[in-house]
C-alpha cells in the first residue's frame, strides 16, 4: 500500500493502517529477539543432539574440534528449517562475529553452517522441543566422509562464503 492511500481511507481504516506502521518496529524487535533466543537454545541442544549418538556429552579436550564442527551444522540446519536460509545464514554469521574466532576457524566454521543449511535445511521441521536424532545421525556421517569440516585446513580453497554482514 502506498504512503498516499493511506490519506484516502476512512478515518477508522487509516487509524489502523497508523497503529500498525507504529508497531512494526516494536514487533521487528520483539521477533530478532525470539530469533536469536531460538539460536541460542539450538547451540544448546546441539550437545544434547551430540549424546543421542555418541551416548554422552562431547569431551571437550580430546573431541573440540569435532564437536565444534557438529555444533555449527546441527545449529545452522535446525535454524534453516526454522526461519529459513537467509535469517539462519545472518544469525550464523552474527554468532561468527561475536565469537571472534581466527580466520581460518571462522572460514571453517562459514563452511559447516553454509554447507548444513544446504544439505538439511530442506528436511522437515519436527519442532524445536526434542532433538533431531537424525539430523544428528547425518551430521556425524558427513564428518566421517568430509561433508562437514572439523580442520579448518581441510576447507576447500575455492569457497567463498556470502555473508549479509561484510565479514
Amino acid at each position: 500500500m502506498k504512503l498516499s492511500s493511506v490519506f484516502n481511507l476512512k478515518s477508522k481504516k487509516r487509524k489502523l493502517v497508523g497503529a500498525v506502521l507504529l508497531a512494526l518496529p516494536l514487533l521487528g524487535a520483539l521477533g530478532a529477539a525470539g530469533v536469536y533466543a531460538t539460536h541460542k537454545y539450538l547451540k544448546g541442544s546441539a550437545e544434547e543432539a551430540w549424546a543421542t549418538q555418541k551416548g554422552r556429552g562431547p569431551d571437550m579436550h580430546r573431541e573440540y574440534m569435532e564437536f565444534d564442527a557438529f555444533r555449527h551444522a546441527y545449529t545452522s540446519a535446525r535454524l534453516t528449517q526454522c526461519f529459513g536460509k537467509s535469517a539462519a545464514r545472518f544469525l550464523m554469521d552474527m554468532n561468527e562475529v561475536l565469537g571472534q574466532n581466527h580466520t581460518a576457524e571462522r572460514r571453517k566454521d562459514s563452511f559447516n553452517n553454509d554447507a548444513s543449511a544446504e544439505i538439511w535445511g530442506d528436511r522437515n521441521f519436527r519442532g524445536l522441543a526434542t532433538v533431531d536424532a537424525g539430523l544428528s545421525a547425518d551430521i556425524m556421517s558427513a564428518m566421517q566422509d568430509g561433508r562437514v569440516k572439523t580442520d579448518p585446513t581441510s576447507v576447500p580453497s575455492s569457497y567463498q562464503h556470502r555473508t549479509y554482514l561484510g565479514l
